[in-house]
């Protein structure tokens, strides 16, 4: 008999945890001529298959802590000697955005972060949501000072240094035997910030734009037991004040996603073509 066998599954990938968590299968069997059982008869063989994803399907993705796999397996099972098996990996791209036909007007919601530093210091961060996707050209917005009249340094010209923004990737794998791996921190993208001031200031408005890169460099944010992927958008700089100095480090929590979707579900879609020179058992 022939069958597609339509698999996801996360797989460990350099550390030796063992094993891979199946979470998804699904499988047709494809019609073929048997002019008597056990045989195949000679020919080529094509048929079409579908499977529609649930949205809350995680995206392929590739990270020292583990990988989020979809695979196509079509297999010729024999009796007499070992199955024939070809396999297929698709990269799968989701996507937490509404889609363009579902919604009249886009919604967004805005992602920001803002505080005090060291009881002194107003900041803030506004990007334009807090869902961002692959491949998006971010404007990020970051407000500095002034000082708080009732802070010790209050009415001080602030001296920014080294200010750097990062988006940074964190990946954890955990089996349902209770193993897990460490989070493995990677950052994805490092920009020095342009045009800030060289000289003291009172305070400090400008809006950047950070490109975010694709797959695989950069993979979605995803929740499962299994595997996890978070991001963060991390801004440093150093103050320098008469009085009170140090690095200033503000995180702001993000979620990555695949582009929106012009379509109001997602299909996996594909064909599966055997050809037989001869019969088979």
């Amino acid at each position: 008999m022939v069958f597609v066998n339509y698999r996801v599954f996360f797989l460990e990938n350099e550390d030796s945890i063992g094993g891979k968590e199946v979470f998804h299968r699904q499988v047709w069997e494809l019609p073929v001529n048997q002019p008597k059982p056990g045989r195949i008869a000679p020919g080529s063989y094509e048929a079409s298959f579908n499977a529609t994803l649930p949205p809350t399907y995680p995206s392929s993705s590739e990270t020292k802590g583990g990988r989020v796999t979809y695979l196509v397996e079509a297999k010729l099972r024999r009796s007499w000697s070992l199955d024939m098996v070809e396999l297929r990996e698709i990269w799968y791209s989701a996507t937490s955005l509404p889609s363009l036909v579902s919604l009249a007007q886009p919604i967004m919601t805005v992602g920001s972060c803002a505080g005090v530093w060291r009881d002194a210091l107003p900041y803030s961060i506004i990007i334009p949501s807090e869902t961002l996707f692959l491949g998006q050209l971010v404007p990020v917005t970051i407000r500095l000072g002034p000082l708080l009249a009732n802070s010790p340094v209050a009415g001080q010209a602030i001296r920014l240094v080294d200010p750097r923004l990062r988006l940074k990737q964190y990946a954890h794998l955990a089996t349902n035997s209770g193993n897990s791996t460490a989070v493995r921190k990677k950052v994805v993208v490092d920009l020095t910030l342009a045009h800030w001031p060289k000289v003291a200031v009172v305070e400090y408005q400008n809006t950047v734009l950070m490109q975010l890169p694709t797959l695989p460099e950069l993979v979605p944010t995803t929740r499962t037991m299994v595997y996890s992927v978070r991001h963060s958008l991390n801004l440093m700089v150093g103050i320098a004040l008469s009085g009170l100095a140090g690095v200033m480090k503000v995180k702001v929590k993000v979620n990555i996603t695949g582009p929106r979707s012009p379509f109001k579900q997602t299909a996996l879609q594909g064909q599966n073509k055997l050809e037989t020179a001869d019969e088979v058992k």
